[in-house]
C-alpha cells in the first residue's frame, strides 16, 4: 500500500509539473492549418453541396437522429466559420474559444452523414475537443504575445495528446490481429492496379505482397507507441510511421489523415524539440541542458476540473474500441461496434441491395434497387451496413406513408466479405420499416457463414 501511494504521488508530481509548451504549440498550429486546408478542399471540390445539400436522403447517427444540414447557404457559412476558427487556432488567438468553435463545427459536419463515417473526421473532433482543455496557447501564440511572455504548460497536457495518438495506433494494431487481415485478404483487392504508382508501385506486385503489407501495417501500429516512448528508437519509429502514412496516402488517397497523423505523432518528441536546441552553439546547448525541463507547480481548481474531464475522456476512449466484444456477432460482418473503434481499412465489402416494398392494402409488391434511392457515394456503405439499410427502409416507409400508402419494406441484401462469395446479410422475412433503431445487436442480421 505504501509503495502504491508513493508511486501515485510520483505520477501526480510528473503530470502536474511544468514543461516547455513548444511541442504543444506546434501541434496546435499544424491542427489549425489542417482544419483550414480541409475546408478549402470541401469548397474547391464542391463537397459541401455534394454531401450535405444534394443527396436524396440523409443517414443520421443514433446519437443525434434529429440533426439536419442548414438550408440555403447555411452549410457554407458553417465551413467559413470553421476556416476562420481554424486559422485563429493555428496562430493561437482566443485559442480555447477557437478550439471550441472548431470542435462544434467539426462535430456538426461529422454527425450529419453516417454513410460518410471517416476515422480522421472522428479524430479531428476529438483533437479539437482536447485543445479546448489542453493549454496550447501559452507558447508561440497571439494569446501569449498579448500577455507579454510565453509560459510553460503542465506536463499532463502533453500526456493527454500522446494518449490520444497512442489510442489510435494501439487499437488499430490490435484490430489487425484478425485472420482475414493477417492473410492479406482485404489487401488482395485494394492493391490491384497499383503497380504503376510511383515509388511503391513495384512493391504491390511482389509475391505475397498483400500479406507483407498486412503484417507490416499490423506490426508498425502495435509497436508505434513503445518505440516512440523510448528515446533511442523514437526517431527511427517516427520516420517509419511517416513513410507508412505517406505510402497509405499514395496508394489509397485517404484525405488529410496521413498529414494529421504525422503532425500529431510529433507530440512524442521532447516538449522543447521545436526549439531545435541541437542547432544552437555548444555553449547555449550546455546552458539549456542544465535547466530543468520540468519544475514543480501547484494545481488549481480549473486544472483539477480539466484533469477530471480528461480522466473520463480517457476511459471512454478505452471503452469504445472494445465494445464489439459485447455483441454476439462478428464485427467485420455485422458492423456492431465498428465505428469509433479505430478499425481502419480492415475489410473489403461489396454489396447488392434491393428493397421489396409490399403494399398491405393492394397486396402488391415492387422491388427497388438501392442505387436508385441514394447518391452514388452513399451506395457502397448503404448496401453493406445493416443500420444504414434499416434507415433506408424507414425512409421508404415514410415516403410511402406521405403518399397515403401503408407498406412493409423487406431487404434482399447480399454482401461479399473479403473476396468471398456473396452471402445474405438481412433476414428477408423481416419488415425493416417496423423495426426500431437501437444500440443493441439487431436480431434480423443473419450470422455470417463463410
Amino acid at each position: 500500500m505504501v509503495a502504491f501511494t508513493t508511486l501515485a504521488r510520483r505520477v501526480a508530481r510528473t503530470l502536474t509539473a511544468s514543461a516547455d509548451g513548444a511541442s504543444l504549440a506546434l501541434v496546435r498550429f499544424a491542427f489549425g492549418a489542417i482544419v483550414v486546408w480541409e475546408v478549402f478542399r470541401y469548397v474547391e471540390r464542391g463537397w459541401i453541396a455534394r454531401y450535405y445539400l444534394d443527396a436524396p436522403m440523409q443517414f443520421t447517427y443514433l446519437v443525434a437522429p434529429w440533426l439536419r444540414p442548414l438550408p440555403g447557404v447555411g452549410m457554407y457559412v458553417v465551413f467559413a466559420v470553421l476556416a476562420v476558427a481554424g486559422f485563429a487556432l493555428a496562430i493561437g488567438a482566443w485559442t480555447r474559444i477557437a478550439a471550441a468553435v472548431v470542435a462544434l463545427g467539426l462535430a456538426y459536419a461529422f454527425l450529419l452523414e453516417q454513410s460518410r463515417y471517416l476515422n480522421h473526421g472522428y479524430l479531428m473532433v476529438l483533437v479539437a475537443l482536447l485543445l479546448v482543455v489542453v493549454p496550447t496557447h501559452r507558447t508561440w501564440s497571439v494569446d501569449a504575445w498579448r500577455r507579454g511572455r510565453d509560459r510553460p504548460a503542465p506536463f499532463w497536457a502533453i500526456v493527454a495528446l500522446r494518449f490520444q495518438v497512442g489510442v489510435v495506433y494501439a487499437f488499430a494494431g490490435v484490430a489487425k490481429l484478425h485472420p482475414d487481415w493477417l492473410a492479406g485478404r482485404p489487401l488482395e483487392r485494394w492493391l490491384r492496379g497499383h503497380d504503376e504508382v510511383p515509388v511503391l508501385g513495384w512493391a504491390t506486385s511482389l509475391p505475397n505482397a498483400p500479406v507483407l503489407f498486412a503484417w507490416g501495417g499490423m506490426l508498425l501500429d502495435l509497436l508505434a507507441v513503445p518505440l516512440l516512448l523510448w528515446r533511442p528508437t523514437r526517431i527511427p519509429a517516427f520516420l517509419a510511421l511517416a513513410a507508412f502514412h505517406a505510402s497509405n496516402d499514395q496508394l489509397f488517397s485517404i484525405g488529410v489523415f496521413p498529414t494529421l497523423a504525422v503532425a500529431l505523432t510529433t507530440i512524442y518528441f521532447g516538449p522543447d524539440w521545436p526549439r531545435l536546441r541541437a542547432l544552437r552553439p555548444a555553449r547555449a546547448r550546455v546552458a539549456a541542458a542544465r535547466r530543468p525541463t520540468r519544475t514543480a507547480r501547484r494545481t488549481g481548481l480549473a486544472e483539477t476540473a480539466a484533469l477530471a474531464f480528461l480522466t473520463v475522456f480517457a476511459l471512454v476512449q478505452l471503452a469504445l474500441p472494445v465494445r464489439h466484444h459485447a455483441y454476439p456477432t462478428d464485427v467485420t460482418w455485422s458492423e456492431d461496434g465498428h465505428r469509433f473503434a479505430w478499425r481502419m481499412m480492415l475489410r473489403s465489402k461489396q454489396g447488392d441491395l434491393r428493397l421489396v416494398v409490399v403494399d398491405r392494402e393492394a397486396g402488391s409488391s415492387r422491388t427497388v434497387h438501392a442505387r436508385d434511392l441514394v447518391a452514388s457515394w452513399q451506395h457502397g456503405q448503404v448496401s453493406t451496413r445493416p443500420d444504414l439499410i434499416q434507415q433506408l427502409a424507414h425512409h421508404v416507409h415514410r415516403s410511402e406513408a406521405a403518399a397515403g400508402r401503408d407498406v412493409a419494406v423487406h431487404a434482399l441484401a447480399f454482401v461479399a466479405l473479403n473476396g468471398r462469395p456473396p452471402r445474405m446479410l438481412i433476414d428477408p422475412t423481416v419488415d425493416l420499416a417496423a423495426t426500431p433503431r437501437t444500440w443493441a445487436s439487431p436480431p434480423w442480421v443473419l450470422p455470417y457463414r463463410p
